[in-house]
């Protein structure tokens, strides 16, 4: 009995240690993102159409350097912006270079958006995304909006993804540390 007993608080702390590092990696996740937006001016940001003639905007090109340096700092992988136009999401500046697969020039339409963009744009607020499959991949999201401070409309959402094989191999590593010292107290 105390081996089932010891195995089973093995099981029940790998739940509870896999849901903590669940919370504490989204809110790593989202401050990042959020200190990305903090950088952005939103006057800057009004000067964008979303479109592919942002790609000779001087407003443009600096928020992508300002988005390429703030990725050096934060670690994260790339971050990327997505406007509201004409009830469709479309990607505005990135980090990424225009080489890499997973860049979309300006104006490309998102056509299989995470649902919880749509809830940023009617919110306001940020948020962290389920684990979602898009026409990029299967990731887990960070959505953080940056308002108009005229009207506290969202002018953009900056998000940063997170692979999904990196979360789900990260979570399995923080479940799998109680059951390997409950087997070894066994």
């Amino acid at each position: 009995i105390a081996i089932l007993l010891l195995f089973a608080g093995g099981i029940w702390a790998s739940c509870e240690l896999g849901k903590k590092a669940d919370t504490a990696e989204r809110e790593i996740l989202i401050s990042n993102v959020s200190a990305v937006a903090l950088t952005l001016n939103p006057q800057r940001l009004q000067a964008l159409s979303f479109t592919t003639a942002d790609e000779k905007n001087p407003a443009f090109q600096r928020i992508t350097e300002q988005m390429k340096a703030a990725v050096r700092v934060t670690g994260l992988r790339y971050v990327f912006s997505v406007a509201e136009r004409e009830g469709k999401f479309v990607f505005g500046p990135e980090s990424l270079n225009k080489e890499d697969p997973l860049a979309s020039p300006p104006g490309t339409v998102y056509a299989r958006p995470p649902e919880e963009l749509k809830t940023v744009f009617n919110t306001g607020r940020s948020v962290t995304t389920r684990l979602y499959t898009d026409e990029y991949g299967t990731f887990i999201t960070a959505l953080v909006p940056i308002l108009n401070p005229s009207d506290n409309s969202v002018l953009m959402v900056v998000g940063a993804d997170t692979p999904a094989d990196i979360w789900q191999a990260a979570m399995l590593y923080m479940r799998s540390i109680p059951l390997l010292l409950s087997l070894v107290l066994i």
